[in-house]
């Protein structure tokens, strides 16, 4: 879906239709407790899939929802569910994920960073600079400090390159 937004953003023409059904792709598969998993149905919402899941549903609704005036808008309550499922649960400790009401975290697997860069995301096409009270990108700039390596990197190139995309764009406006 980011990658449809930016070919839509550099003028290539994207269906209305596309942006419809991945809507309710992420409708369909959006979980009880407002975020999403890595499969629908029973399975626990994480961080990073919720992350992907708002994302797409901010990105859909640009597309789709044609204002009538200025500051013409609608209440997404799944939107709103969303933002509240990250309002709780967004931390640098790890991806989380809630399992029968409970929140866990999938700490330290090297995709912290997948995760990090998804919730930047959220933050940048929300316009939310707090989640739940917490400057998300503070509190992610200064993770990447205290984990970055000697090498200048964070691990891997793949979690080096999520690592420079939120720095880099995080630093946007919101």
């Amino acid at each position: 879906v980011l990658g449809l937004h930016a070919a839509f953003q550099a003028g290539i023409a994207v269906p209305e239709n596309t942006w419809k059904l991945t809507s309710e792709h992420f409708t369909k598969t959006q979980n009880k407790d407002g975020g999403w998993g890595y499969n629908a149905g029973e399975m626990p919402s994480y961080g990073s899939m919720t992350g992907a899941g708002l994302s797409s549903m901010f990105i859909c609704g640009g597309r789709l929802f044609h204002p009538k005036a200025c500051g013409d808008f609608q209440e997404d309550k799944r939107i709103a569910a969303g933002l509240d499922w990250v309002g709780k649960y967004f931390s640098t400790k790890g991806n989380p994920y809630v399992q029968q009401g409970e929140v866990q975290y999938v700490q330290r697997n090297g995709w912290d960073w997948y995760y990090l860069y998804s919730m930047e995301r959220v933050g940048i096409l929300s316009g939310h600079k707090y989640f739940g009270g917490k400057d998300w990108y503070r509190l992610g700039a200064t993770y990447a400090v205290d984990t970055q390596q000697a090498d200048g990197g964070w691990g891997s190139a793949v979690e080096t390159s999520f690592a420079l995309l939120y720095l880099a764009k995080g630093r946007l406006s919101v």
